[in-house]
């Protein structure tokens, strides 16, 4: 999906540190960290591993936002702030009847923010 619209994602690198983007297309970004080719800070630590996507799409901008804001967070705030999204995302997923899917935009910023 190339709509110019993007999901931010979070990945889990082979050494345990974790790796925020943003993709239009989530397959074949994380498919290209896999590779070796995504980015030179997942080249070096694979095997990469996707622990979180946001399911609502932003413009570049926005998504751009949301990335740095991650980004700028320190290890164990990154953390907690995985903690906070698995828990909304299990909440979604029971209300759902067991289908998984990422946290809206809404739910991402207030885990971020928070």
């Amino acid at each position: 999906m190339s709509d110019n619209r993007f999901c931010v994602y979070i990945l889990r690198c082979g050494d345990g540190s974790l790796y925020c983007g943003i993709a239009t297309d989530l397959d074949r970004r994380v498919r290209e960290h896999r590779e070796g080719k995504g980015a030179r800070y997942t080249a070096a630590r694979r095997p990469v591993e996707l622990v979180f996507a946001t399911s609502n799409r932003f413009d570049r901008a926005e998504a751009q936002s949301l990335e740095r804001k991650v980004k700028k967070l320190r290890r164990v705030q990154k953390r907690v702030f995985l903690e906070r999204l698995e828990g909304n995302e299990r909440r979604e997923d029971f209300a759902k009847n067991g289908k998984k899917g990422g946290v809206g935009g809404e739910k991402f910023r207030e885990a971020l923010l928070s």
